[in-house]
């Protein structure tokens, strides 16, 4: 689904545009995702919001998550390289699970799912498991089973 697909790109975008700010991704990561704009707006069936550009999530955001944010000096390689890649996961985990995302950070940590990027790196060597499969390779690992958020929605397939 073409719509799935780009609200899963804002959230990366927009974990691409904080890494990019200097802030620490893995508390940066915990407090967007345990936040109350992330449930209000990125756990739904639909917000305007969820296609927004990340400056303007940022503008709305920062009032309730700064307070728990690290800046630092510079932007580790493995962030600025695959921040984007992380935020991505995060939000089809949750479309393909209907987990919170509050619960999928306490349950597969940020660095966890960066350092299978930082690990799948080479992608030119034949094990290389590229975005689908790290998402596979998640689901599994932590036991998750699919369950679409519009499951309940969605006409039946004949």
């Amino acid at each position: 689904m073409k719509t799935d697909a780009r609200i899963c790109q804002t959230q990366g975008y927009f974990y691409s545009y904080m890494a990019n700010k200097k802030y620490d991704m893995s508390s940066f990561s915990d407090a967007f995702m345990c936040s109350d704009f992330c449930k209000r707006h990125f756990d739904t069936i639909y917000s305007p919001y969820q296609t927004k550009f990340p400056q303007a999530i940022y503008e709305l955001c920062m009032p309730e998550i700064e307070r728990f944010l690290v800046k630092k000096a510079s932007v580790s390689e493995k962030d600025r390289c695959f921040s984007e890649y992380v935020g991505y996961i995060y939000r089809k985990l949750y479309q393909e699970t209907s987990i919170s995302s509050d619960e999928l950070a306490k349950m597969i940590p940020y660095d966890e799912i960066v350092n299978y990027f930082v690990n799948d790196s080479d992608w030119f060597e034949a094990d290389h498991k590229g975005m689908e499969g790290i998402f596979t390779e998640l689901m599994e690992k932590h036991g998750l089973e699919r369950k679409r958020y519009d499951a309940d929605i969605m006409p039946p397939m004949n």
